[in-house]
């Protein structure tokens, strides 16, 4: 009985790298193609400083800003959203990376104190909204943990606020 001839190793080798995702051949971490998954589940609803999140009576045009940024964020996908930019001359990316380290020393304390930084590593992303407001969170495979909702800029000051 003849034997079926084996597929040679370089034509397995191809097919496994093209099954292989984008995202771990550019940067390991964000699911590119995927659909943003917003997580509720690491929000730091104990923090009451500045970039707290929103109780009782407080504006509500900072609720429903916060409402719109979360509802456009969930219809994008990853690839959408390293797109977005600032729209200046230098076209800066609108939502990005920062390493832990940058932000303020009280934001520092809440990641060690939630254990966070144990958990995640030291890069937190963060999406922006309008000129300040921030939404701080990480980001594991397609899946953005979100942590604060920071309207003023607070996390991570710069002089331009």
């Amino acid at each position: 009985m003849p034997r079926t001839p084996k597929r040679p190793k370089a034509a397995h080798s191809k097919m496994s790298a093209e099954k292989e995702p984008k995202a771990l051949l550019r940067r390991p971490g964000v699911a590119d193609g995927k659909a943003l998954i917003l997580s509720f589940s690491f929000v730091d609803r104990a923090y009451e400083g500045t970039w707290g999140w929103p109780r009782g009576s407080e504006d509500p045009t900072t609720a429903a800003a916060l409402l719109d940024l979360l509802c456009d964020l969930s219809k994008s996908t990853w690839d959408e959203l390293r797109g977005h930019t600032t729209g200046g001359r230098t076209g800066h990316r609108k939502h990005h990376p920062q390493d832990v380290r940058g932000l303020c020393q009280e934001a520092q304390r809440r990641l060690a104190e939630m254990q966070l930084d144990q958990i995640f590593g030291d890069e937190i992303f963060r999406f922006r909204h309008g000129n300040t407001g921030r939404l701080w969170g990480f980001v594991q495979g397609s899946v953005f943990h979100i942590v604060w909702w920071d309207p003023d800029h607070m996390v991570y000051p710069t002089e331009a606020g």
